[in-house]
């Protein structure tokens, strides 16, 4: 089926809204970084830091932050090492496989997630759905995450 130019004009309004809605998120968030840590931590940095506090109980691995997020391996990688250098994040030895190193927040970083964590909420989270229903919430859900499944189609490519 031939695409129309109408469709073509709607499908690049909706990326671009998408790209323009992320680079305001990452913005907001690095001044909440920025005001409380002096800069030290980027928005996606906090965004490391918060999926490794919310699965603390669990190992995570470098591979598991490439697949939550759809970054790639080497922006993963030095985005971790960034972190591990910083005294962010330390990489601990499995007993299972020698090969394998889970990351595993230092004290240092649990103090920045708890020190931004209600900032982040206020000024994010809960700014971002001033006036949305939970119905449309939940639209919003099927419908963004049916995107993001038409984009990944069993590819692991930078997100």
């Amino acid at each position: 089926m031939k695409t129309t130019e109408t469709e073509l004009k709607r499908y690049r309004k909706v990326a671009r809204e998408i790209h323009c809605i992320d680079r305001m998120i990452s913005r907001r968030m690095d001044a909440i970084t920025s005001a409380n840590l002096d800069g030290n931590l980027s928005g996606k940095e906090m965004w490391i830091i918060g999926y490794l506090f919310h699965n603390r109980g669990k190992d995570i691995y470098q591979r598991d932050i490439e697949k939550e997020f759809g970054v790639a391996r080497s922006t993963v990688t030095k985005m971790i090492q960034e972190l591990e250098k910083r005294g962010y994040v330390a990489r601990s030895g499995v007993d299972h496989d020698a090969r394998l190193k889970k990351l595993v927040l230092t004290d240092k970083a649990l103090q920045a997630n708890e020190q931004i964590r209600r900032d982040m909420q206020v000024q994010v989270d809960e700014r971002i759905l001033q006036g949305i229903s939970e119905e449309q919430l939940e639209l919003f859900a099927a419908v963004i995450g049916q995107m993001r499944q038409n984009l990944t189609d069993g590819t692991e490519e930078d997100g």
